[in-house]
C-alpha cells in the first residue's frame, strides 16, 4: 500500500545493532517513518566506529582502508547529513563471503597512522587515536 507523504530528511544507520542498514524518514506533520531491515543478512560485514583525540574527537577527515582478502575497500570520515536528520557517524564496510579482516588502516587527518589487523567479522569495532582497536562488539541479534 502506497500512502503519500511529505517528508523532510532521511538518515541511514543500524538502528537495532544487528548488522543490517535501516532508515528513519522524517515525516512533515507526523510520526517519521522506520524502514527496518530485517529481511536477514547473508553477507559478512564489519562496522567501524573511530575517536579521534584533541579538537577533533569526532575524527572527521580520517580515512579508512580495510583489507579482506582480496578486497580493498576504502571510506573517509565525514559529517554532516540531509535537512533535518544525521545519518549514524560508524562506518560500514560488506565484506560478501570473506571469514576475516586481515588490516584496518586510520590515517588520521594529523597524519598518524593505526593499524589493525586479524579481526572476525560480523561485528562493531572501535579505533582510537593513538591507540589502536580499543573495543569488538558482536552484533545484538543478527537475523540469520
Amino acid at each position: 500500500m502506497i500512502v503519500p507523504r511529505v517528508s523532510r530528511g532521511a538518515a541511514s544507520g543500524d538502528i537495532d545493532n544487528d548488522g543490517n542498514i535501516d532508515v528513519v524518514v522524517e515525516n512533515l506533520d507526523g510520526k517519521p517513518t522506520i524502514l527496518r531491515n530485517d529481511g536477514g543478512n547473508r553477507n559478512n560485514w564489519i562496522t567501524i566506529s573511530l575517536v579521534g583525540k584533541g579538537r577533533n574527537r569526532d575524527a572527521l577527515g580520517a580515512k579508512v582502508k580495510v583489507v579482506a582478502g582480496d578486497l580493498v575497500q576504502r571510506d573517509e570520515k565525514r559529517g554532516g547529513g540531509s535537512y533535518l536528520s544525521s545519518s549514524d557517524p560508524r562506518l560500514y564496510f560488506g565484506l560478501e563471503k570473506r571469514t576475516r579482516v586481515d588490516r584496518i588502516e586510520v590515517q588520521w587527518p594529523g597524519g598518524a597512522l593505526d593499524t589493525v589487523r586479524d579481526l572476525p567479522v560480523n561485528g562493531f569495532i572501535t579505533v582510537v587515536e593513538g591507540k589502536g582497536l580499543v573495543k569488538t562488539t558482536p552484533p545484538r541479534n543478527q537475523t540469520p
